[in-house]
């Protein structure tokens, strides 16, 4: 294979700044998610921040000539379908980026409704049945532990279904903050949580089905509100 060195980039990801002088870009786009050197997500975020202004700006016009119905089908083409691609590895950004997109994912919202710019998003959100930002990612990691739930340490006597009773999914050891940041981590501290919640859940795709009602319903404003959270979930 012969690369071709004007779409090459070197990338090192690190912690900690170092003073090794290298020829190297300090991000890149990798199937569609920016990776910084860092893997902090920022860029990703600068350049998610344009597109989905964009978007808004298009509700905006659509909504003097559109009804409801309409701007949420656009709502989901141009901007849902953005905030969840990817989700489960930039999600852990820090909580300025993260705000950063749900702050303009509320603006739609607004623009769908015709809502002024102060007005609060919940029943909102609830009236569209559309996720808040971290609804979608908590639902996101939910599917993809779901996904891979056969590749987590102590799930290798689980191939179809795992009923988890009094069982809690263990955590890998690690040895630094930035692990529990990990798509991997915070699956299972998310599907922890709904262990906790109601201890009869069987892992599957009903189990899917019942976090995204719960999401829908509840509205969370951040994911520790959801880890804070005593609502019923329940798989009736």
């Amino acid at each position: 294979m012969k690369l071709n060195e004007n779409k090459t980039q070197i990338i090192k990801f690190k912690n900690r700044d170092d003073n090794l002088d290298l020829n190297q870009t300090v991000s890149c786009k990798f199937l569609g998610i920016y990776l910084d050197y860092k893997l902090n997500f920022s860029v990703h975020t600068d350049e998610l921040c344009k597109k989905l202004n964009s978007s808004c700006f298009a509700l905006k016009i659509l909504s003097n000539s559109v009804n409801t119905a309409i701007l949420r089908m656009v709502y989901c083409a141009t901007i849902q379908c953005r905030l969840t691609y990817g989700i489960v590895i930039w999600g852990s950004t820090s909580y300025e980026n993260f705000n950063r997109l749900f702050r303009i994912q509320k603006r739609a919202i607004r623009i769908i409704h015709n809502a002024a710019i102060d007005e609060p998003c919940q029943q909102l959100f609830k009236s569209l049945n559309v996720m808040t930002l971290p609804c979608l990612y908590i639902y996101e990691l939910c599917k993809y532990f779901i996904k891979y739930k056969n590749f987590f340490t102590n799930m290798s006597d689980v191939s179809h279904e795992y009923n988890t009773r009094h069982t809690f999914i263990t955590y890998p050891a690690h040895s630094t903050a930035k692990f529990e940041k990990s798509t991997d981590y915070m699956a299972r501290r998310v599907v922890n949580k709904f262990i906790l919640l109601n201890r009869e859940i069987t892992l599957n795709k009903l189990f899917l089905k019942k976090v995204k009602i719960f999401l829908l319903n509840n509205t969370f404003y951040s994911l520790s509100e959801f880890l804070e959270t005593n609502n019923i979930f329940t798989t009736v």
